[in-house]
């Protein structure tokens, strides 16, 4: 039995998501801190855009969310950036793009993938990249 992640041979650091690994709320998700990521390297106003790859090898299809998680001032908000379906075995990037906060001010600053259907979902992520697309006039480069 081949037990091998499909074209794994490119995606070495695979991270492996399971309910075993969700918060209480029952989400299987994972979140990576934008503020640690981009202070410095991205300024309020930017345009980030972030690629991740995922895979699910249960459900014929099943879709997953990009989303943002701001805290501010005690203040929260959730945003989703991107919806893709994912079709079994087959590794998909997903893209998503946000305007940058003041970096200084937010308490936390975050970047979610998220199961939505369904949301019991167990996925892989690898490649997690991102870039500026837009700089505000005036940032720092």
């Amino acid at each position: 039995m081949d037990n091998s992640l499909p074209e794994s041979d490119q995606h070495g650091t695979v991270l492996y998501v399971s309910p075993s690994s969700t918060d209480v709320t029952g989400f299987i998700s994972v979140w990576f801190d934008l503020k640690k990521l981009l202070e410095g390297k991205a300024f309020k106003g930017d345009i980030v855009k972030f690629y991740i790859d995922i895979l699910q090898t249960r459900e014929d299809q099943a879709t997953v969310t990009m989303n943002i998680y701001e805290e501010t001032g005690g203040s929260t908000s959730l945003t989703k950036i991107a919806t893709a379906l994912l079709e079994k075995n087959e590794w998909t990037t997903v893209e998503g793009t946000t305007t940058v906060p003041d970096i200084g001010n937010v308490e936390r600053y975050l970047l979610g993938v998220c199961a939505s259907k369904p949301a019991t979902l167990d996925f892989y992520i690898d490649n997690f990249e991102w870039e500026v697309i837009y700089q505000e006039e005036g940032g720092a480069i």
